[in-house]
């Protein structure tokens, strides 16, 4: 029998507060952590970070509950992919 593979969503969250790689990096380990992400990119310019996570495991607001609680601004997004 066949194992079904896990369905994997992606979502973009704007975030405001970083200013550095450093910043980057501090919010990347934070989502990191949360189970049930498959990758995530954040993106210092655009001020925003993209997360492919598998939606069975966790959700957009733990993804921006662990943006928030390393100390940056972030919203759920309008739209999810």
């Amino acid at each position: 029998m066949r194992e079904k593979l896990p369905v994997v969503k992606s979502v973009t969250v704007p975030v405001s507060g970083m200013s550095c790689g450093s910043c980057a990096r501090h919010i990347r380990r934070a989502i990191d952590e949360l189970g049930g992400v498959e990758a995530s990119d954040v993106h210092l310019a655009a001020r925003e970070v993209t997360v492919s996570f598998d939606p069975q495991k966790t959700g957009v607001d733990a993804i921006v509950r662990a943006i928030q609680k390393s100390g940056y601004a972030a919203e759920a997004p309008n739209e999810q992919e």
